[in-house]
């Protein structure tokens, strides 16, 4: 994963004849919705995928762990490939494939096979946000100050507009696979229009690198925290609108409301990441 501790100052890694910072932020930032509109979009729909393919919760809940194994899986392969290429050129690669494999989600005719289509999913969605990160912590080296959780601001942004994309394709009976269709062939188009205004350059192996946290007690520290979060965040996105479909007994159109309350929240807490960090460290 990206380090943003290993930079020798704040311009580490950033050619600025290249592009500048303020539109590099600006895109990057885009990309960060783009991510989470496409992902988020798809929650609203989980209740009516759990009951086409007729899965019992234990069985949702498998196939739903073939996107964190994905994810999981591709993270240490796209630190390799930032160090490599550089966060620009893995940033738009990843984005299309983020956009392509989508596609296969809504095909799923069985547990297995939701599996199957998650885990590519997943896998293309855990590589991207790793080099989106790391394009992030390029940018923000730039600025000099911190700026990396408004990147995160727009994620929760893009959440809550997925989110009511979702509710209103839901509401309106598009099926999820028209709606991945147009959201996964525009994700893939627009991919490369957005990577041309990132910053190269950031492809060193002393700007990314890949750590294993364990002899190192603030790592394997950091890295528990960011478990337990992406646990609540893990729960919020996958079962929310199960948990009102099937226990409040809610329409499945109001059921993805749920998660767009917890992409708002988070918004309101990235939002005032950035001066938090400024203030307090």
């Amino acid at each position: 994963m990206p380090d943003p501790t290993v930079a020798g100052g704040p311009t580490t890694g950033v050619r600025r004849g290249w592009t500048q910072p303020g539109a590099a932020r600006l895109v990057t930032s885009l990309m960060f919705a783009l991510h989470a509109l496409v992902f988020a979009s798809w929650t609203a729909h989980i209740p009516l995928v759990k009951q086409r393919l007729e899965l019992d919760a234990g069985g949702l809940g498998l196939a739903l762990l073939g996107a964190a194994l994905g994810s999981v899986a591709s993270m240490l392969l796209a630190g390799a490939a930032i160090a490599r290429w550089g966060s620009r050129v893995v940033v738009g690669s990843t984005c299309v494939a983020f956009g392509l494999t989508a596609l296969g989600v809504p095909l799923a005719g069985s547990g297995p096979t939701l599996f199957g289509a998650l885990f590519c999913w997943g896998a293309a969605y855990g590589a991207l946000d790793v080099a989106m990160n790391a394009q992030a912590i390029t940018i923000e080296r730039s600025y000099g100050r911190p700026i990396l959780s408004s990147f995160h601001a727009w994620w929760s942004l893009g959440a809550l507009a997925g989110s009511g994309l979702g509710i209103a394709a839901v509401h309106a009976g598009v099926r999820l696979s028209a709606q991945f269709a147009a959201l996964g062939t525009a994700t893939a188009a627009v991919a490369f229009a957005l990577v041309a205004f990132m910053i190269p350059g950031d492809g060193s192996a002393e700007s990314v690198r890949i750590v294993v946290p364990f002899g190192d007690r603030r790592l394997l520290s950091l890295g528990m925290i960011v478990l337990t979060g992406l646990l609540c965040e893990g729960a919020a996105a996958d079962w929310t609108a199960v948990y009102l479909t099937d226990e409040v007994r809610v329409t499945p159109a109001v059921a993805g409301s749920g998660y767009a309350a917890f992409a708002l929240a988070m918004f309101a807490g990235r939002i005032a990441g950035d001066r938090l960090v400024a203030a307090f460290g």
